[in-house]
């Protein structure tokens, strides 16, 4: 056993106070509704207010083992393990126990399959550090008490660290299993700490040590590889199925993962094993090329790790951009289209008459205006030969409108009569008319990008958005598109 204050023993009380910590701040984020110490950013996961209970409970009950308080620490272990279990029982069977929103009703669900329901891999390491908390107060006295521990430790600290690196890899897979609820990046790293505050209680409690070191600690060592390296594997199995994406590339980075991360596990354990024979009667002489063997399949495997996951990061930043995209433009479509079935009733409407009067236009575009309040004006638009302008400026004249004359608007925005040109496209009829009448006469083969879009209608026989422009009649400083 390590003396008193020794780095096994201040682990222990940094571990439980670091979780007892997380714990209290995630519920004051609850209480308060702060996003950020929900949250941490707005597109991440939330821990859910359960997860931030179980974490003030297994800190709680870390550090009252850690300090032989055994009463504290069976009722918060006993508390945690079940916590754990029955929200673990609730995704197997598929029942509700109501205890996810128990105690408060959830208000952010981002990533969320059930308002208030942890993770299913966060239920997981809750039920391995509630039983290592009761497997160390209650078998506090078996030889293999600390090595039990010490494994469930580690088995907790590689799901932190798998779900962790989740987040940076873009792999959601790594911190979410299917379309459950997925593991929010502080409760990773909660649990990376708990981990390592019970390896150490389980280093600090072991009788049996070699130079100082426990005689197990080759085992968890390779048990947390493994974890890494079979959960990283199931991920991007996953992964794959989710996404339908099956290729013999892709396999062999699967392959590749799980074959040399299984090697890696079995050098590591050597390795440890041989350093803990150093200075004793059973060393081996194999030793002296263990650190090589070590190197060698560590740096092939960092550099097989660091191509799967560049490669998933880019994958899923070109995923995701992607989705978006195609998001936005089916968003677009989707409102645009009945803009664009109005146009086409007014096109209908002119070609079912030889000539629309003032009155037959307003009955024919009013109720498109009411139904699309998106539409600031609908316009009929003639076009007029600079032979025809006089004429027709003198016929709207006698007819309708006073003083009716073609005109533009200069840069400083003052209204100028139109400059000579071949064409003339004058707005003459124009819904709802009251906020625009002062627009009769203004001349849109003035603008270019107006007219270009003008043209392109009349060639593609099809409605045309114009580029963004700051409309006559508006008076603030928004763009819009004609």
């Amino acid at each position: 056993m390590s003396s008193k204050y020794s780095f096994p023993f201040i682990s222990i009380i940094f571990a439980g106070g670091l979780s007892l910590l997380l714990g209290v701040v995630v519920l004051l984020g609850w209480y308060t509704h702060n996003p950020d110490l929900i949250q941490v950013n707005p597109a991440f996961v939330p821990m859910q207010y359960n997860t931030a209970l179980g974490f003030l409970l297994v800190g709680l009950g870390l550090l009252a083992t850690g300090t032989a308080h055994p009463r504290i620490a069976m009722l918060t272990g006993s508390i945690t393990f079940l916590i754990g279990i029955a929200s673990l029982a609730e995704y197997i069977p598929q029942v509700d126990l109501h205890i996810d929103q128990l105690l408060m009703e959830h208000y952010i669900n981002v990533q969320t399959s059930h308002p208030g329901r942890m993770a299913p891999n966060t239920a997981l390491c809750f039920s391995l550090s509630g039983l290592a908390i009761l497997v160390a107060n209650i078998f506090n006295t078996f030889k293999k008490t600390p090595e039990i521990v010490g494994i469930l430790g580690v088995i907790t600290i590689g799901l932190g660290v798998v779900a962790f690196t989740g987040y940076f890899s873009g792999m959601e897979t790594a911190y979410g299993w299917g379309h459950l609820t997925k593991m929010a990046i502080h409760t990773a790293l909660g649990f990376m700490a708990l981990g390592i505050g019970f390896f150490s209680y389980a280093w600090h409690n072991e009788t049996l040590l070699i130079n100082n070191k426990p005689k197990w600690l080759a085992v968890p060592i390779g048990i947390v590889s493994m974890t890494v390296t079979l959960a990283f594997w199931q991920a991007m199995v996953t992964q794959e199925q989710v996404k339908f994406e099956y290729s013999g590339k892709n396999t062999l980075i699967e392959e590749g993962v799980l074959f040399f991360g299984t090697l890696l596990s079995l050098v590591l354990v050597y390795v440890s094993r041989s350093v803990l024979l150093i200075n004793s009667r059973q060393r081996s002489t194999s030793l002296i090329y263990a650190p090589l063997v070590v190197m060698a399949a560590g740096l092939f495997l960092a550099l097989s790790l660091f191509s799967v996951l560049h490669h998933n990061f880019q994958e899923s930043v070109n995923n995701k951009f992607t989705a978006a995209v195609q998001s936005h433009v089916k968003t677009i479509d989707y409102g645009m289209k009945p803009y664009l079935e109005s146009l086409y009733s007014i096109r209908a409407g002119f070609d079912a008459s030889s000539f629309v009067d003032r009155n037959e236009f307003q009955l024919l575009v009013e109720h498109l205006i009411q139904q699309h309040p998106g539409i600031k004006a609908l316009q009929w638009i003639p076009k007029v030969s600079a032979n025809q302008r006089k004429q027709y400026e003198q016929s709207v004249t006698d007819l309708t409108i006073k003083n009716f004359t073609f005109f533009e608007q200069n840069k400083t925005g003052i209204k100028t009569p139109s400059q000579q040109r071949d064409w003339y496209y004058p707005i003459f009829y124009i819904e709802p008319l009251a906020i625009n009448n002062h627009l009769l006469g203004f001349d849109l083969g003035s603008r270019t990008q107006a007219l270009n879009s003008l043209m392109r209608a009349v060639d593609t026989n099809a409605p045309v958005a114009s580029q963004r422009l700051k409309l006559f009649q508006m008076t603030d400083e928004n763009y819009r598109i004609m």
